[in-house]
C-alpha cells in the first residue's frame, strides 16, 4: 500500500512559493508601514509647505480613509477578475501616490497623493493574502506563510515611526515617501514575473449597488472614529 503524497508548494514561472510570498510581504509592509511613518515627518511637511493643523491631519487621515474604505471592494473585484491583476495595478497606484507626495508643492497636492496612495494600499492589501493562500495548497505550509504575512504587518506600524525618523533626520520629509518608488518598482517586476493569477472559482456577478453601500459605510464609519476623536461623539459631523 503506497502512502498518500503530500501537496507539495507549487512552482510559478519560475519563483518558487516562498518568492511568492516574500514579494507579498514586501506590499504588504509598505501598506502598513505608510500608516505610520508619515507622524514623525509632519512638523517638517508644516514648516515647508506651510501646512496648519487641519491641513496636516488630512495627511494622515485621507490616506487611512482611503484604505479602510475601499479594502472590500478591492478583496471582491480580485476574487472575480484575478488577485494578481489587482495587486499589480494597486502597486502602480501606490507607487505613483508615493512619487505625487515626495514631489508635492503643496499641501493641498499632498492631501490628494496621499489618497491616491490609499487607494492602491487598499488593492494590494487583500490581495497578497488571498495570493499567499493559494501559492500553498497544503495546510501546514498555508499556516506558516499567513504566520510569517502576520508577522510582517505586526513589525511595520512600530518601524513606521523608527524608520520615518531616521529618513527625515537624513534626508527630510520627502524621503519617507520617494523610497517607496524603487521598493515598487523592484516588487512590481518581481511579482509580474512569478506571481500566478488566482481567483475565486464560481464567484458571483459584481454587487454594484452593495459594493459602493459598503464602501459608503466604511467610509463614514472611520470618518466618524477620526472626527469622535477630535470634536466629541456628538458633533454634527459625526452624527451625520
Amino acid at each position: 500500500m503506497t502512502k498518500p503524497r503530500r501537496a507539495t508548494p507549487r512552482s510559478f514561472r519560475g519563483g518558487s512559493p516562498r518568492s511568492v510570498l516574500v514579494v507579498m510581504c514586501v506590499g504588504y509592509f509598505l501598506v502598513l508601514l505608510d500608516v505610520t511613518i508619515v507622524n514623525v515627518a509632519l512638523p517638517g511637511i508644516g514648516s515647508a509647505l506651510g501646512a496648519g493643523v487641519s491641513g496636516l491631519q488630512w495627511v494622515v487621515d485621507g490616506y487611512a480613509l482611503a484604505l479602510a474604505s475601499l479594502m472590500l471592494t478591492a478583496g471582491t473585484v480580485g476574487d472575480l477578475y484575478g488577485h494578481r491583476r489587482i495587486v499589480l495595478a494597486g502597486l502602480v497606484v501606490f507607487g505613483v501616490g508615493s512619487l505625487a507626495c515626495g514631489l508635492a508643492p503643496a499641501v493641498a497636492v499632498l492631501v490628494a497623493a496621499r489618497v491616491v496612495q490609499g487607494v492602491g494600499a487598499a488593492l494590494l492589501l487583500p490581495g497578497t493574502l488571498a495570493i499567499i493562500t493559494h501559492a500553498f495548497p497544503d495546510e501546514a505550509g498555508r499556516a506558516r506563510a499567513i504566520g510569517v504575512w502576520a508577522g510582517i504587518g505586526s513589525l511595520a506600524l512600530p518601524a513606521g515611526p523608527l524608520l520615518g525618523g531616521a529618513l527625515v533626520d537624513g534626508f527630510g520629509w520627502r524621503a519617507i515617501f520617494l523610497l517607496n518608488v524603487p521598493i515598487v518598482l523592484l516588487s512590481l517586476v518581481w511579482a509580474g514575473a512569478i506571481v500566478p493569477e488566482s481567483r475565486t472559482p464560481h464567484a458571483r456577478r459584481l454587487d454594484l449597488p452593495g459594493v459602493l453601500l459598503g464602501g459608503v459605510l466604511l467610509l463614514a464609519t472611520t470618518y466618524a472614529f477620526i472626527e469622535g476623536g477630535r470634536s466629541g461623539a456628538a458633533s454634527k459631523a459625526v452624527v451625520v
